[in-house]
């Protein structure tokens, strides 16, 4: 008991010992009184690990954070998107007033459903080809430079994620006409 350092912890014992009958002096009651002096040591720490545990937040959320490539065409529609967390979606946004130096800028849509087009009706494109059914809201258009827009926060279901244009990438061939790979990055605020 010299090792506990502990008046409390011995007169708890001692109490625990006589309330059975026995005294720490004896054969059984010494083992007795080991055993409880372990277990109350155990309970101690236990309790304190316990403690120890629950200051410590039980969920630690992280923000979501990743990089996406979009691409003005040629490619599948369905996949050419960039995934907020699940809550939401940016695309390409193709018509005839917005991009008109598509080396240096893109349009993103946010939330916009589009149609894929079948195979029987455009062969050529490989599930690329998709057309919209009505035009977006102003408020979900994202303009995107390389020069002095590069990032823009974009809000979806109560949460802000900032969205910036990294790179852009020439695609563009004889064959294939005008094409071009833009990189974001995007980090929840």
């Amino acid at each position: 008991m010299k090792y506990l350092g502990s008046a409390f912890v011995k007169k708890e014992v001692n109490s625990a010992l006589s309330t059975l009958g026995m005294k720490p002096n004896d054969r059984i009651g010494g083992w007795v009184h080991f055993i409880l002096l372990l277990a109350f040591i155990f309970f101690v720490i236990l309790n304190s690990l316990s403690s120890f545990h629950s200051a410590f937040p039980k969920n630690i959320s992280q923000k979501f954070s990743t990089t996406a490539d979009v691409y003005m065409r040629d490619y599948p529609a369905d996949q050419n998107i960039i995934n907020l967390d699940g809550v939401g979606t940016l695309r390409p946004y193709h018509n005839l007033y917005t991009n008109v130096n598509n080396g240096q800028q893109v349009v993103l849509v946010k939330n916009f459903p589009i149609t894929v087009l079948n195979k029987d009706m455009a062969p050529q494109s490989n599930g690329s080809a998709y057309y919209y059914k009505n035009e977006p809201d102003e408020k979900d258009i994202y303009f995107f430079n390389t020069t002095t827009q590069k990032s823009r926060e974009v809000e979806v279901a109560g949460r802000v994620f900032l969205v910036t244009l990294y790179d852009t990438k020439d695609l563009s061939s004889v064959e294939g006409g005008e094409n071009y790979k833009y990189r974001f990055g995007v980090s929840e605020k």
